[in-house]
């Protein structure tokens, strides 16, 4: 039969043999932790970098807005203004080719009239 100093023998090696396992254990985790703590921490890094580098597109997109809607009256004319203006521009040419029509009418009747009237001052001679 196995005396109690043999039983205390094993028992002591396999409280030696679980601590140093145990140690072992902690080591590997520590390491681990570690190294994922490192990785994580990178990854924080870049994911900060790129959120700040979104965010100034952002702000730089938004600027670009503001300018091109505060340039846009100026630069550009609606559909319906255009419509409009060209209406108002074909009937004032309409009205002054009407007045040209007119004045042309006008002259032509006064110069068949100084025409008569020059004619009739030579017969008169």
């Amino acid at each position: 039969m196995i005396e109690w100093k043999e039983l205390a023998a094993i028992g002591s090696l396999l409280v030696v043999w679980s601590a140093g396992s145990l140690w072992a254990i902690k080591v590997l985790i520590t390491s681990q932790l570690a190294t994922h703590r490192a990785y994580t921490d990178e990854k924080f890094e870049s994911l900060v970098t790129l959120i700040t580098k979104q965010g100034n597109e952002i702000q730089k997109f938004e600027r670009d807005l503001m300018t091109l809607k505060a340039e846009l009256p100026d630069k550009y004319v609606r559909r319906e203004d255009w419509i409009r203006f060209a209406a108002t521009l074909d009937a004032k040419m309409d009205g002054l080719r009407e007045a040209q029509n007119n004045t042309n009418l006008r002259f032509a009747s006064l110069s068949e009239k100084m025409s008569n009237w020059i004619n009739g001052a030579k017969h008169e001679q």
